[in-house]
């Protein structure tokens, strides 16, 4: 049919100006199989590598010239746009492998990394660990620690500003898990070890450095099974681990912690989940402390009621500029997962959240997580995570839990723009063929052809098609059937240039493209 009307909106809605910040190409959703064997697969951190990005990861029980090997780490070397350039496994003859936690790898001085995690052997043998990896990904396991007859788990690693490594976890040697730190010199040769709680359990999962010598760590203070409910706890520790303060807080509904980045004016940013009434829904929690004393300069609650929410890491953007975080929502109505990538002020003011899922044409209402995100160098933001199948169905032949990349703009869009369409809280991801254009580019005042190929399941609500200017300018907008399958308009009234046009169904985006009129 011909759209006339979505020429007429031209002129209603042409002028409408909306923040757009840095104008980027196209992100990529997309998930990854690193080994080829269809097995269950989680992305744990992720972190630059010179103009491309390292994801480290783990994978289940696989084959290898036909002997079983238990769950091993895995490490991903994509370019800008996602195009695998290496991968690499590391192998433990009677072992299990683990990374440690979200954003359990760090950046070292020469331009590699270092990542905390943990081995398993029989009989339930857990020790912490430290892997080298190198800035293409090949990983050596540098060392094991603890005593081999207690349980002892690894979480996160970072190299200390001498070249030293730090590797945070947890320890059963008093009975029950108490927090553990384990400094190493520079060969993973250990210097000393500290534990830290009470008579509870105690959880220990991140750690960085502060501005002299010494170090934050955070995680979980004093759980019990049958109460009480584990509190967010940091601490800061001088450089030979004993204790300058502490802060312990939250936990009066429900089980909560703390996860922890230092900010470029030393104070120690937090984030995680809190639950504010008895039995009640978790929302998104951040807070900034003063590095000398812990005190709180600002705390804040983020999400709806209906939903529970958990910010796995955040991270500062760049000096004053706010901070990135992402996470998962558990959606109490519906039972399903989406992955959360958020965005704040420096005050902890929010200034978008976006929240997404993976969808193809054999993966229907597809779940996920996001575990950790890094800025990308054109202003924008990379994040790797966990994709699953839909909720109470099988996986799709070939598919399986997969390590999931999103990359987006500096506003959160795989597309630049979909924050201009009103009432968008949702992006699929991996439907970009959904939208097709032809010509493109086109002569200016020409006819374009647009053809919708949509699975079944994304067409029982009525579709919109937004197009957005290069500037951030919503230009037009018009409803179609969710049968529609083709429109044909008009560029006559836009000017030549780029255009991005976005295909929305209900409250979810469901793909993108570019136009060029020229």
């Amino acid at each position: 049919m011909k759209s006339r009307e979505l020429i007429a909106c031209i002129a209603l809605v042409h002028g409408l100006t909306c923040g757009w910040g840095h104008a980027l190409a196209q992100g990529f959703n997309k998930r990854y199989d690193t080994i080829g064997q269809s097995l269950a697969q989680e992305g744990y951190s992720i972190e630059p590598s010179g103009e491309n990005f390292l994801v480290l990861g783990n994978t289940e029980l696989i084959t290898v010239d036909s002997f079983y090997y238990n769950p091993i780490v895995c490490t991903l070397l994509i370019d800008q746009e996602g195009v695998v350039l290496v991968s690499d496994t590391s192998y433990y003859e009677w072992h299990a492998l683990f990374p440690g936690t979200w954003n359990s790898m760090a950046p070292r001085g020469n331009g590699g990394f270092v990542a905390g995690g943990g081995t398993f052997s029989e009989p339930e043998v857990h020790r912490p660990a430290l892997w080298i990896i190198d800035a293409s990904g090949t990983i050596t396991l540098l060392a094991e620690y603890g005593d081999s007859s207690l349980f002892n788990a690894g979480r996160q690693a970072i190299e200390c500003k001498n070249g030293d490594f730090l590797l945070v976890g947890e320890t059963e040697s008093a009975g029950t898990p108490d927090a553990s730190l384990i400094r190493t010199d520079s060969t993973g040769a250990a210097l000393w070890s500290r534990m830290y709680g009470d008579e509870h359990q105690d959880r220990a999962f991140y750690v960085d450095t502060t501005a002299d010598d010494g170090f934050f760590m955070s995680g979980q203070y004093g759980y019990a099974p049958d109460g009480p409910y584990g509190r967010k706890w940091v601490i800061r520790v001088d450089a030979m681990g004993d204790t300058v303060w502490q802060r312990i807080w939250g936990g009066e509904f429900g089980n909560e912690g703390a996860r922890l980045t230092t900010k470029t004016n030393g104070n120690p940013l937090i984030c995680g989940e809190t639950t504010l009434v008895e039995n009640g829904d978790q929302f998104c929690y951040m807070a900034e402390l003063e590095a000398s004393d812990g005190d709180l300069i600002w705390e804040r609650h983020y999400g709806d009621m209906g939903l529970e929410m958990t910010l796995l890491i955040a991270k500062e953007v760049s000096p004053g500029e706010g901070h990135v975080a992402v996470g998962v929502l558990y959606d109490t109505q519906q039972g399903d997962y989406n992955g959360i990538l958020f965005r704040t002020a420096d005050n902890g003011d929010s200034l978008w959240m976006r929240t997404f899922v993976y969808q193809d044409s054999l993966m229907s209402n597809g779940q996920g997580s996001l575990n950790d995100v890094v800025p990308t160098l054109d202003g924008g933001f990379i994040a790797c995570g966990t994709a699953y199948n839909e909720l109470g169905t099988p996986y799709p032949p070939g598919y399986s839990q997969d390590i999931w990349i999103v990359k987006v703009d500096s506003l959160g869009c795989i597309e630049p723009g979909c924050n201009i369409p009103m009432g968008i809280t949702t992006q699929i991801t991996n439907l970009k063929g959904a939208l097709a254009l032809s010509p493109n580019p086109v002569a200016s005042g020409g006819e374009v052809s647009l053809q919708v190929t949509l699975p079944e399941s994304l067409r029982k609500e009525a579709l919109r098609l937004c197009i957005v200017s290069a500037e951030g300018k919503l230009i037009a907008e018009q409803s179609l059937s969710s049968r529609s399958t083709a429109i044909t308009f008009q560029t006559s009234g836009l000017a030549n240039g780029l255009y991005h046009l976005h295909l929305i169904s209900g409250g979810t985006w469901v793909a993108g493209a570019k136009l060029i009129i020229e």
